[in-house]
């Protein structure tokens, strides 16, 4: 039974140095990744919030000190989907000039 286990965790620390040793990056490309990646998702990939449109209206239900208090359920998808266009567009607004 031991001498199971030991070839267990031989496989085992096997594998993982493998692994290990396959997806090791250095430092530069890493950077490189992290940047466009967070780029990517601050002006591209924008989160689309349109399907709090169909929530049911039991479920607004705003604190008592609250803006929203003025209306009496989530806005229709018209509004979040110029909002998601806002935002989408914000970037190209502010900091594209010709």
């Amino acid at each position: 039974m031991k001498a199971l286990l030991t070839w267990t965790e031989s496989i085992h620390i096997l594998l993982w140095s493998r692994i290990f040793n396959t997806t090791q990056l250095d430092i530069k490309s890493l950077c490189a990744f992290r940047i466009i990646f967070g780029l990517f998702f601050l002006f591209v990939n924008t989160p689309n919030f349109a399907w709090i449109a169909s929530v049911p209206k039991a479920l607004f239900s705003p604190p008592p000190l609250c803006l929203s208090n003025l209306f009496n359920s989530f806005p229709n998808t018209v509004f979040f989907s110029i909002d998601r266009y806002y935002h989408t567009s914000w970037f190209d607004f502010h900091y594209v000039r010709d």
